[in-house]
């Protein structure tokens, strides 16, 4: 892949926290000269470098799919650091899959509350799957076996002295022409689910956080600093995953909808959790300084207000569902240490370790 150059806006050189972001994603860009194992970078529209604005990355399953990016919101003092651009994070896909041979694996992902709801309504009273969530929300109906499911890892840049705050936004796109753009998004955040279903509108869409106000957030990242050691991305860890739910509705419709699930058993947690895995060694091919840590997701800035549709949606024959699967990773530059194809192989790796029903 050609080197990408991230542009740099001269007239922002001076905002707190500008350089080190730019220099932080410039550095997240140089790893694409590694070829990774097992894995492959998402494409980026070289047009767009080109002319100076910033490189677009973007998760295209098929023409008359949706396509996901993730875009980067970095912050100082509850101020953007980069104006009205908007930057994409590296990505690594790993597989496009398809429901019906997933399911067994992916489907127990284990979820045990809410977000958007006071804090007294959080936990269910057990352990949900991921299967169990799609037939709750009563979505089994639009994932048939063939839905597609999509597996991959976001590379965060990480300020390396703490110069700007990492917040992002899933952001679901569509093609210029043809294609149905109207989708509802369940979002699954780490363990817990969203009372909140956003729906696109018709137009690309960030994915955000929404309170029990229906007050929207970015997200933010974390950094988790000590993964000093690769094996630990093999112990199950929902920590740093995001599960998107997209099914195409009918009509146009307001941003959000609420829906009680009616998730009400009072019977006792259940299910075994997996544990261990292979010990690795790492070795050969070419290398880039960088440091590699864990994220926790959190709730980052606020970004307005949402609006809720109470009501029936009509499910649509035009369009395709997709799942999409996500982890989050931190990267920052780092002389001291180095990536190779291997490890970045591993980070799509550990897309298969989580928290089991």
């Amino acid at each position: 892949m050609p080197a990408i150059i991230v542009p740099k806006r001269e007239t922002r050189v001076s905002t707190p926290g500008y350089v080190p972001f730019i220099d932080a994603l410039q550095a997240a860009y140089d790893l694409h000269e590694i070829e990774p194992d097992g894995v492959r970078w998402a494409s980026i529209d070289a047009k767009l470098v080109d002319m100076g604005f910033p490189p677009s990355v973007e998760i295209e399953v098929a023409k008359d799919h949706p396509s996901l990016a993730v875009a980067l919101y970095p912050m100082v003092d509850g101020k953007s650091v980069t104006g009205s651009d908007v930057y994409h994070a590296p990505m690594l896909l790993r597989d496009v899959q398809r429901w019906g041979f997933v399911r067994e694996g992916l489907g127990e992902y284990s979820l045990t509350g809410w977000t958007g709801v006071p804090e007294e309504k959080e936990m269910f009273q057990q352990t949900r799957s991921l299967t169990e969530i799609i037939e709750k929300l009563q979505l089994a109906k639009d994932i048939p076996e063939t839905t597609s499911v999509v597996e991959a890892v976001a590379l965060l840049p990480i300020a390396p002295n703490g110069e700007f705050l990492t917040e992002f936004a899933p952001n679901v796109r569509f093609g210029s022409f043809g294609n149905h753009s109207h989708y509802r998004v369940a979002v699954i955040t780490q363990d817990k689910l969203s009372a909140y279903v956003a729906l696109t509108e018709g137009s690309r869409r960030d994915i955000k956080d929404m309170d029990e106000n229906q007050k929207m957030y970015n997200w933010k990242a974390e950094f988790v600093p000590d993964l000093s050691d690769f094996q630990k991305l093999l112990l199950p860890d929902s920590s740093g995953h995001m599960v998107l739910i997209a099914t195409p509705y009918e009509k146009p419709r307001p941003k959000f909808d609420l829906g009680d699930y009616g998730f009400r058993s009072r019977d006792t947690l259940g299910g075994d959790v997996m544990r261990g895995g292979p010990t690795l060694s790492y070795y050969g091919g070419p290398t880039k300084g960088m440091s590699v840590g864990d994220v926790s997701i959190g709730r980052g800035s606020e970004a307005g207000s949402g609006r809720l549709h109470e009501g029936p949606l009509e499910s649509s024959l035009t369009g395709n569902p997709v799942i999409y699967h996500l982890r989050f990773f931190g990267v920052k530059p780092d002389q001291a240490r180095a990536l190779n194809g291997q490890m970045l192989g591993t980070l799509g790796s550990s897309l298969s370790n989580y928290e089991h029903r």
